[in-house]
């Protein structure tokens, strides 16, 4: 599976630029889990793949605290990382899925 980063207009990868700003621990967690996504796909059991609404999705994983990166499947094998969010409750903002579609309309939008 190929794992991509959204990317805006302006060059800005929004879930890169979030997930680099982690302490090192947290980044380093992150950035293995989502090399393992890549490689072993939806078999990789060491995450969670969500369903949010339509084709949004999520991954989620705790490691110190919860994790979430919204996306969606541009196809069978091209995952879009589209937002990540940090959280401490359980339930997903509404902002944060919001975004998360706004940049999924974006990408379809685009191809």
């Amino acid at each position: 599976m190929k794992v991509v980063f959204y990317r805006k207009q302006n060059g800005k990868e929004p879930v890169k630029d979030e997930l680099l700003n982690l302490p090192i621990d947290e980044r380093a967690n992150a950035f293995e889990r989502l090399s393992s996504v890549q490689k072993y796909g939806f078999d990789y059991s060491r995450v969670t793949f969500k369903p949010i609404k339509g084709k949004l999705w999520e991954i989620k994983y705790k490691y110190k605290n919860q994790h979430r990166i919204l996306y969606f499947m541009r196809n069978s094998e091209t995952m879009i990382l589209l937002h990540y969010v940090k959280k401490k409750t359980q339930k997903l903002e509404k902002q944060d899925r919001e975004i998360a579609e706004k940049r999924m309309m974006e990408v379809i939008k685009n191809d």
